[in-house]
């Protein structure tokens, strides 16, 4: 069976931010999606909570940088 996969889109509404917010997590090392044979990005279902953590982690007062080696 394989794992369930979302676009940039799926997530970007299932995490409640945009497309553009989830590309510059990609390039900081936040978050690191797969590549769909189309080379479209494509995410588990795990990076929501990875993206839930961060985000708990920013309303704490954490720096997306201190957030990082947590990832």
């Amino acid at each position: 069976m394989t794992a369930k996969t979302l676009t940039i889109g799926e997530l970007a509404k299932a995490s409640a931010t945009t497309p553009r917010t989830l590309r510059h997590f990609e390039a900081l090392g936040l978050i690191k999606p797969s590549r769909s044979e189309n080379g479209r990005r494509v995410y588990t279902l795990q990076t929501i909570s990875t993206l839930a953590r961060m985000f708990l982690l920013k309303r704490m007062g954490f720096s997306l940088a201190e957030i990082r080696p947590w990832n």
